[in-house]
């Protein structure tokens, strides 16, 4: 894409050459014309000079020269008889791959397709995109082959506020594609923009491998601060900004990638809420999503942006649809710092099998149906996320759930918050099994301390499915006030609970207390309520004196009671104390003891941990036989204990 010229050839035009220099500044665009170097016969499409042989000295030959628009300071410096200056080149950019006008002067195509041309002689590549704006306006779509083009392919920037590439809707669908026959091709992507002018159909920036193994790299794709955005609303030419890609990038078969600090962008719109269309339709969805990773993994995805994006992440282990035979699918991943503004479902994770280490932690997720949509997932953790699902929807919608798991095991939620009020059918925590298959089972999810910041953000803050398996929860398990802490009304296994501290309830009988018959079993009616945590308040009612009653959807499944009876003075005898759950005595706390003649006697015990479910009656009743009728003392009392 160089024409060499003799070191006589070149000297005569421009003089003995100055000494080598290292680290030179950025360079500028400007297109080269023949007519730049005067009496040397070049041809108009060549882009830059190649000198061969020079006595420099110290850097290798060739060196190219590149024409600069304004007279370079530096020492790499030449002029040629015409005017025109130049400058060694620091690396290869487009300039040496075709003509590139800065301000969307001619098409880049044929220079990104050059340069892939090259990278695959050489065994791989790094481009610079030289400062300017530049127009996509034919297709770039290569295919890496293995074994013969074992490569990788750099494509870096100058930043996105300097290298731009503006993908012309109206000429091409997409922008670059980059497809891989195995896994070994290398890319890096970095520090440029890719704008949509127009409605373009398609993707800014693929980059694929397969999903049926093959080799691996340790990593086969870094991508890093890249902005994706409709043209118009980067050059700020008026809104409303219509101008936008359908689709963000694709990534499919990533083997540990990187993706870090990029902004993407549907259309942009003046108000979400005034807008107040939350439809399929909407203009809110016309970037259907922001990052495909199918199969990939462990994907690192940190400090990203996805602003006006349907579905910003979507990580399936293959496609929808049958998986093939000895596909690989999605494996670990870590996303942190990821905002996703309006949104339907903001990240989405999908594989047949539940594999571990999934890390979703420090997010902000403003969606519509789903903040967190998982299906296949071991030891993940749910860590310090914000959710806020702030639309009005209608009924013929799926009721909305912050987090969604299915087949997960071993999830701990914790430290979340959950904020602004939507959709009053929307729950907190969503546990599901959709799956007879064998082995299949969504099991062992603990739900720790979070925060739900309103009252009308939601009525009930977990709800528990059918088929599901163990829950480890906490009542209060977040800060904030629900109708319901958990539905678990579907459920055959309920949620087992793991407290810190146990709620509890006391209850008293007023002196002299209650009288009771000889020989005759008396359920204990209390008085008092002496104190009482609030989660459990309701568990002793006054119209009921008798009863303690679980509380329903507080996923308590376990109690505890610590009994005092005093007995009045009366004659020698028999004291017994035992406990009814549902009007059967058990062997908790049934005690007795014989009593001395003339004196009171106290029945004192502590019961295991009962067994329980929402609804179920606790009583507490006591027999005496001492040939006479005696009543309670004033130190008759019980604590129940709530797990």
């Amino acid at each position: 894409m160089t024409q060499t010229i003799t070191s006589s050839e070149f000297e005569a035009e421009l003089g003995t050459a100055p000494g080598p220099k290292q680290n030179l500044p950025g360079l500028e665009v400007g297109p080269m014309m023949a007519s730049d170097i005067g009496s040397v016969n070049i041809s108009e499409s060549v882009p830059a000079v190649e000198l061969a042989a020079h006595e420099a000295g110290s850097m290798p030959s060739p060196y190219l020269y590149v024409p600069a628009l304004n007279q370079p300071v530096h020492p790499m410096r030449a002029q040629s008889n015409n005017g025109q200056w130049f400058e060694m080149a620091q690396t290869v950019d487009l300039r040496h791959f075709g003509k590139i006008v800065d301000n969307r002067g001619s098409d880049i195509g044929p220079a990104l397709r050059n340069f892939v041309a090259y990278a695959r002689e050489k065994r791989g590549g790094a481009l610079v995109i030289p400062p300017g704006i530049f127009s996509l306006e034919s297709p770039v779509e290569e295919t890496i082959n293995l074994p013969g083009d074992n490569m990788s392919l750099g494509i870096y920037g100058m930043g996105t506020e300097v290298s731009r590439i503006v993908v012309d809707g109206a000429s091409v669908s997409h922008g670059p594609i980059f497809t891989g026959g195995n896994r070994a091709p290398y890319f890096h992507f970095e520090k440029f923009a890719l704008l949509a002018d127009g409605r373009v159909d398609g993707r800014p920036l693929t980059a694929t491998l397969p999903l049926n193994g093959g080799s691996r790299r340790n990593c086969s794709l870094v991508v890093r601060d890249l902005l994706v955005q409709g043209y118009d609303a980067h050059m700020s030419s008026g809104a409303p900004y219509d101008d936008h890609f359908t689709k963000g990038f694709d990534f499919t078969g990533a083997w540990r990638m990187v993706f870090e600090n990029c902004h993407i962008s549907g259309p942009l719109v003046n108000n979400v809420k005034q807008l107040d269309d939350w439809t399929d339709s909407s203009v809110l969805w016309r970037m259907e999503d922001g990052l495909v990773i199918d199969g990939a993994y462990a994907p690192i995805i940190r400090d990203i942006q996805f602003y006006f994006v349907a579905r910003p992440v979507i990580c399936r282990g293959h496609p929808d649809g049958a998986q093939p035979a000895g596909t690989i699918e999605a494996e670990r991943a870590l996303f942190h710092n990821v905002r996703c503004p309006t949104c339907k479902i903001a990240i989405e994770w999908f594989r047949t099998g539940a594999e571990p280490e999934l890390v979703i932690s420090d997010c902000f997720f403003d969606f519509r149906d789903h903040g967190l949509k998982i299906k296949g997932s071991r030891l993940g953790q749910i860590h310090r996320n914000a959710f806020f699902q702030k639309t009005n929807t209608n009924t013929s919608w799926a009721p909305p759930a912050d987090i969604y798991l299915d087949h997960c095991i071993d999830f701990n939620i914790d430290h979340n918050i959950h904020h602004e009020a939507g959709d009053t059918r929307r729950v907190g925590v969503r546990m599901v099994d959709t799956s007879t298959a064998t082995g299949y089972v969504t099991d062992r999810i603990e739900i720790r301390k979070n925060r739900v910041t309103s009252l009308a953000v939601m009525s009930t803050y977990f709800e528990k499915g059918a088929g599901t398996g163990q829950a480890v929860y906490e009542p209060g398990a977040f800060q904030g006030t629900v109708a319901a802490e958990v539905d678990d009304t579907a459920a055959d296994e309920k949620a087992s609970l793991n407290l810190r501290e146990p709620y509890g309830l006391s209850l008293s009988l007023d002196a002299p207390g209650q009288p009771l018959a000889d020989g005759t079993w008396e359920t204990l009616a209390w008085t008092a309520k002496l104190s009482a945590h609030d989660t459990v308040d309701g568990a002793w009612d006054a119209a009921a004196p008798t009863q303690i009653v679980i509380p329903e959807n507080r996923a308590i499944t376990r109690i505890r009671l610590r009994a005092t009876v005093e007995f009045g003075q009366g004659g020698a005898g028999l004291r017994r104390l035992q406990v009814l759950k549902n009007g059967v005595p058990g062997m908790d706390l049934n005690i007795a003891v014989p009593a001395a003649s003339g004196g009171p006697s106290i029945l004192s015990g502590t019961s295991d941990w009962i067994e329980v479910g929402g609804g179920d009656v606790l009583e507490l009743r006591v027999l005496q036989s001492s040939g006479a009728a005696l009543s309670t003392g004033s130190s008759t009392t019980v604590a129940a204990s709530f797990r």
